[in-house]
């Protein structure tokens, strides 16, 4: 039976945000003389000049002067580089990126002294492509994708940055196999030797993409197993673990991936090794829970469950995922008092009465188990299908469904959600309202909450509309 319809899972945390302004980590190296076809003309000295004043003010028909000079150049003497080089910077400065890649080939082709020279035009291009893209994935996500892709067109595999942020981007269009191969060839930047290359001209640029890679690696992961490339998955995060081997969040994961992946075996040996530690907070253990569960270990994902609650007891999905494990694994006796304190802590989760109605009639608690189904055709309406979503440094958004049960369309519901951290303390708390949609229709929400402090957990505090 496929299981993960019916558990509530804790998502690794998104790439927080797309990555800032770029800028150029340091100067490059040398040039080398080594000869070409490099002259000197009245057209060249003219569109150094209009290169020089565009630089400079980033003026745009300058930089269309400065074309107009080479190209007429290139006209009189194609076999000269200067030409093609001072095409190139300004198409650079025209951002027609796919030009100015084929005059710098061209450029080092006839001159390959221009190589050092070349390498900081295209870097400075990727830069001016990257920046331009900054800012459009709220208004036009396409042509932010378009400029990202521009700059590794003409400076590709050097950097990370942009590779991420089309990642992110792709993820959020649900092109996931892009995202999942942006996410990779990101990650072997910063696992390769370009980022041992930058760490010698900016330390710090390079210290930020190694930093990125403990939260690219488990995005691209999360991805990989929602495609259901399971192994693939459990390889990346095997490689993380290879470079961080205290990473225990990757240890659960990877597990789940494994088990996903149909590796029960190698799966339950990580899960019990996890299961002695004292090193594990409560999302590791929540992790640990879900893929106990996938592997359908039943008994042993309720233990992990209990531990969360035992910290976070407003846990709403470790509350749920308890109960809902005793549930399926008929642990009856156990699985009514969990479903007592799921529904006073979710009293508007349909499927919570249920669960508790049945646990109760197992063990012989008929009238109670008949005033909870009493208690659950009641109700006006019902919220599930909720997930959270973590940020990476603190804050997360949760999103839900809320079905009209036999409330007037257009009553507005307001819904408190309460956010808590690894130690179950309240983080914050989001609000917001919610209008009825029409009778047995059901409605999307979303809930954020900016935060510097990291969130484990959440739950809701309803506040029905008066009747």
């Amino acid at each position: 039976m496929n299981r993960s319809r019916f558990l509530a899972a804790l998502l690794v945390a998104s790439v927080p945000s797309l990555s800032g302004c770029a800028t150029g980590g340091g100067g490059g190296g040398g040039g080398e003389e080594d000869g070409g076809a490099y002259r000197e003309s009245e057209y060249t000295r003219n569109a150094e000049l209009y290169l020089t004043q565009a630089e400079l003010a980033e003026q745009l028909d300058k930089f269309q002067l400065a074309l107009d000079a080479a190209m007429t150049e290139i006209g009189n003497d194609p076999g000269n580089a200067l030409g093609h080089f001072q095409a190139a910077r300004a198409q650079i400065g025209l951002r027609d990126y796919v030009a100015a890649d084929t005059l710098l080939n061209k450029a080092l082709a006839l001159y390959p002294a221009y190589r050092s020279d070349v390498n900081i035009y295209r870097e400075t291009a990727w830069i001016g492509a990257f920046n331009a893209s900054t800012g459009l994935e709220m208004t036009d996500i396409e042509e932010s994708l378009r400029l990202l892709n521009a700059a590794e067109m003409i400076f590709p595999r050097r950097r990370p940055e942009a590779l991420m942020n089309m990642g992110v981007l792709y993820e959020q269009l649900d092109r996931r196999d892009e995202a999942i191969d942006a996410f990779g060839a990101a990650l072997e930047i910063i696992r390769g030797p370009q980022t041992g290359e930058m760490m010698q001209r900016d330390s710090m640029l390079a210290q930020g993409w190694l930093d990125q890679e403990a939260y690219l690696a488990p995005n691209r992961a999360r991805l990989l197993s929602l495609e259901e490339r399971y192994l693939e998955a459990a390889n990346e995060y095997d490689v993380l673990l290879a470079r961080h081997p205290g990473n225990i969040t990757a240890l659960s994961q990877m597990a789940a991936a494994l088990a996903a992946g149909g590796m029960a075996d190698s799966a339950q040996a990580i899960y019990d090794h996890l299961l002695t530690g004292d090193d594990m907070g409560i999302g590791d253990y929540f992790n640990v829970g879900v893929g106990l569960y996938m592997a359908d270990d039943l008994v042993k994902a309720a233990e992990a469950f209990q531990k969360v609650v035992d910290v976070s007891p407003q846990n709403r999905d470790a509350l749920l995922n308890l109960t809902t494990s005793l549930y399926q694994a008929n642990e009856w006796a156990a699985c009514a008092p969990a479903g007592r304190l799921l529904v006073d802590l979710d009293p508007y989760g349909g499927n919570n009465y249920l669960m508790l109605a049945r646990c109760l009639s197992e063990t012989g608690q008929e009238q109670e188990a008949g005033n909870i189904i009493n208690a659950y055709e009641e109700l006006a309406f019902t919220v599930a299908s909720a997930a959270l979503t973590p940020n990476v440094g603190g804050g997360g958004s949760v999103t839900a469904e809320l079905t009209n049960k036999t409330l007037e369309p257009g009553t507005m519901i307001t819904i408190l959600v309460h956010f808590n951290g690894g130690d179950g303390t309240a983080v914050g708390t989001s609000s917001l309202r919610v209008e009825a949609p029409g009778k047995d229709e059901t409605a999307s929400f979303r809930a954020d909450l900016t935060s510097d402090k990291k969130v484990v957990g959440y739950y809701f505090q309803i506040v029905p509309p008066r009747s």
